[in-house]
Order: C-alpha cells, then sequence, then structure tokens
C-alpha cells in the first residue's frame, strides 16, 4: 500500500471509435463512496498480479452492452508508461469468486498509461473504452492485470482502494451479517487461485463500468463514518441502517432520447427466476409483487436524481427488495430497461 496523491481531472483513454455508441451514451457505474485508504497491489511486491473487483449483484443484475472500464490507477513513478490489461470477468460456479479460465473472459483491451512527460507519484482517474458494444451476462466481475516492477516501491502501479484495516477511519461501513462477504481478490505471479484481498473481507476496489444502456444507482445520506450526514454511493448504500437515521435516494442516467422522458422505479421482493427479455433492456425484477413507488421527468439528457426518503419508513419485515427503473419516451411511446439493483437493510 503506498500514499493517495491528489487525482487529477479524469483522463480518457479513446482507445477506438465510438461512433456507434456516442448518440446513446455512455454511462459509468462505479461502487464508490470516495473513501480511499490505499493504493494497492495486494500481497504481490514487486511481482506481476491480477487484481478482481467482482460487482456485488445487488449493485448491478442486469443484461447491458458496455463500452468499458473506470478505474483510478496509481504510479510511484509516473514518468514510466507502464501497461496494463483490462477485463471483464464471470463468477465462478461457486457464486462469489472470480472465473480465472482465459477462455471466458468476456472482453479484455491492454493499453499504456503515465509516462508521457509526468514526474513523480501520480493518481488519475481513467475512462477505458474499447469500440463496439459487448454484451455482459447479469453479474460479472471486472480484473487487472498489473506487471512486475523490480523497482517497487519506488516505482510500480496499484490500484485505489477502500480496505476493511483494522482501526481504520475510513474502512468499509457494512452492518452484520452483510460484513463477512468478500468481492475484492487476487492472485500474484504463481499462485494457483485467487485469495480475497489482504485475506479481508469488504475491500473494494475503485473500478467499475461503463454501459449503453440506462443505469440505476442508490445513494445514502448518512453518518456511517461519524463525520456528520454525507453521500455515499458504495457498499454502504446496499445496506441501510434505520437506526442511524440512514435516507435512501436514487440516480437514473437513462439516455438521451430528446424530449418528453420519464422514469418508473418499481420495487418486488424478488428476482425472476427466467429473466423477460424487451426490445431495449430485459425485465429482471418479478412483476407479480411489484410495486411502482416512484415517477419522475428526466432532465434533457435523461438523468434525474431523487429526493432521499428515510429508510426507517421501510418497514423492518421488507428490508429486502430489488429496484428496477423503466424509462418512458412520450414521443416514441418508447420503453428501455435498466439494471436491477437490491438493498440488504436493518
Amino acid at each position: 500500500m503506498r500514499r493517495l496523491p491528489r487525482i487529477a481531472a479524469a483522463t480518457v483513454v479513446a482507445l477506438a471509435a465510438l461512433g456507434p455508441v456516442v448518440g446513446h451514451g455512455i454511462f459509468e457505474k462505479t461502487m464508490w463512496s470516495d473513501k480511499a485508504n490505499a493504493a494497492t497491489r495486494g500481497t504481490a511486491g514487486a511481482k506481476a498480479t491480477t487484481l478482481y473487483m467482482m460487482q456485488p449483484p445487488r449493485f448491478v443484475t442486469g443484461y447491458h452492452q458496455s463500452i468499458g472500464w473506470t478505474i483510478t490507477l496509481q504510479d510511484e513513478d509516473a514518468s514510466t508508461a507502464e501497461t496494463v490489461k483490462l477485463s471483464f470477468i464471470p463468477y465462478a460456479s461457486d457464486g462469489v469468486s472470480p472465473e480465472t479460465d482465459p477462455k471466458k473472459v468476456i472482453q479484455s483491451l491492454q493499453f499504456n498509461v503515465f509516462g508521457l512527460g509526468m514526474t513523480g507519484v501520480q493518481a488519475r482517474n481513467w475512462l477505458v473504452t474499447f469500440g463496439f458494444p459487448t454484451p455482459m451476462p447479469a453479474n460479472f466481475g471486472v480484473a487487472i492485470d498489473l506487471p512486475a516492477n523490480a523497482q517497487w516501491p519506488k516505482d510500480g502501479l496499484s490500484v485505489h482502494a477502500q480496505l476493511n484495516l483494522p482501526q481504520d477511519s475510513r474502512r468499509p461501513r457494512v452492518p452484520a451479517p452483510y460484513d463477512k462477504r468478500v468481492y475484492a481478490f487476487e492472485q500474484p505471479a504463481g499462485a494457483l487461485a485467487p485469495t480475497p484481498l489482504g485475506g479481508r473481507t469488504l475491500d473494494v476496489l475503485r473500478l467499475g463500468s461503463a454501459f449503453i444502456e440506462p443505469t440505476i444507482q442508490a445513494w445514502l445520506e448518512s453518518s456511517a463514518y461519524g463525520l456528520g450526514t454525507e453521500v455515499l454511493w458504495g457498499l454502504e448504500a446496499l445496506h441501510p441502517v434505520a437506526s442511524r437515521g440512514d435516507k435512501v435516494g436514487f440516480y437514473l442516467d437513462g439516455g438521451q432520447f430528446g424530449t418528453g422522458e420519464w422514469g418508473l422505479l418499481f420495487a418486488s421482493p424478488k428476482l425472476l427466476s427466467t429473466p423477460i427479455p424487451f426490445p431495449r433492456g430485459t425485465l429482471m425484477i418479478d412483476p407479480a409483487p411489484a410495486v411502482l413507488f416512484q415517477v419522475f421527468q428526466l432532465d434533457s439528457i435523461g438523468r434525474h436524481t431523487t429526493t432521499a426518503f428515510p429508510w426507517s419508513t421501510v418497514p423492518a419485515t421488507v428490508r429486502s427488495f430489488w429496484v428496477q427503473a423503466v424509462v418512458y419516451q412520450s414521443l416514441n411511446n418508447d420503453l428501455e430497461l435498466s439494471d436491477a439493483i437490491g438493498f440488504e437493510g436493518l
């Protein structure tokens, strides 16, 4: 783990022509509460390693098409260019670990970062894109291959992370029993299989996805970190706690169809065992017990942030449920579905 420098403005790496998707949009979705407490290579040290961020199903479940990745990378000596590879990967059969069979990689891309006259310790937010949308499974993870660097820790790449370090004020604040889950894994060169990053639970890497369809994300007004009320977009938003006064809101990035767009939010206690495909998107939640609980007009570029509601108003017996959005375009009588997200709250 290394120190965290100030992160510069987002750097966009356009690695192929984006003509087919620019008219629709590129919608980023990253589970992150801006609580970085480390830049990490895991336990690899100077060796090459692969880090994995298995996005929780409750953060993203749905048949999106992806156009790339979002990530925060740090270089201890930015004067030297580094080569990395990002990949979309499926879950292993256990539904928890990353699938490591190279034949099952969904999409990958190798590229260079830093160099170009930079000096010293540098960190950058990157949007890394490829040219043609790739269909994704309902649940998936992201892998990054970091190259070996014999000069580590004087030089070398790492990924910004929120690690579940004991006594660290920025460790993830997720209540029991949900605090035993593992989302981040590592596989240093020579290791036979991935293991939990640093042997911990709850670690989160600043590593996400970019899609061309509508995305929905939950956010939390909470004092979880003891710093007064903050807006949190990370794991905490999936596990609201009524007793600390949490409030829940939603952000819908619905695309750009022109005027007359509306967002409809539906909640259901369960997902469909067999999702139902639509011309634009896939119905993931079970409609039989679903309820329509919010309707709103999107802004001119197809976005809307709802007001937050007290989590305490949700009955304790139903604080585990799923939400999916429908974007309705009144001019063309067109529907498009977002992914589904889920809550496991207290």
